[in-house]
């Protein structure tokens, strides 16, 4: 439910049960989590000595960076929330080729969807109909 602020004529003060906040704090908290995804993005390793642009741009969201040594790769694994999943898609773009998105089925398919819509738009692939677009899907 949401109701606009201008529409509140008043508010009072109630006093709750300690185990009904206890309550409502423990299922606020469950719903939180389970808005929560996480993104799994691989810096390029041509791209390492860029890593702090990389993190600064990527500042606003809780996440994990690990180092693979064997493979010179840095791996950031992001936590995001429902909500802000177009936002991290914009950073990503604007990181552009610097970073893979390796899981998160969502913001893989949005880029790709973001991909295709550009191409179509410059005309190097012809538009994508529902009968070829399986050809993109990135499952395959």
């Amino acid at each position: 439910m949401n109701t606009k602020l201008d529409n509140i004529l008043s508010v009072t003060k109630q006093e709750l049960p300690l185990e009904r906040v206890s309550d409502i704090l423990a299922r606020i908290g469950e719903t939180l989590e389970n808005r929560k995804a996480e993104v799994l993005v691989q810096v390029m390793p041509r791209y390492n000595q860029e890593l702090s642009r990389i993190l600064y741009a990527l500042c606003c969201f809780d996440k994990e960076v690990q180092f693979d040594a064997q493979t010179d790769t840095y791996t950031v694994k992001v936590c995001v929330m429902g909500n802000e999943k177009e936002f991290l898609l914009s950073k990503l773009r604007f990181l552009r080729k610097r970073v893979r998105v390796l899981e998160g089925e969502y913001v893989k398919r949005r880029m790709l969807e973001a991909s295709v819509k550009a191409l179509e738009r410059y005309g190097v692939v012809e538009e994508v109909t529902d009968k070829n677009e399986e050809a993109l899907d990135p499952a395959q």
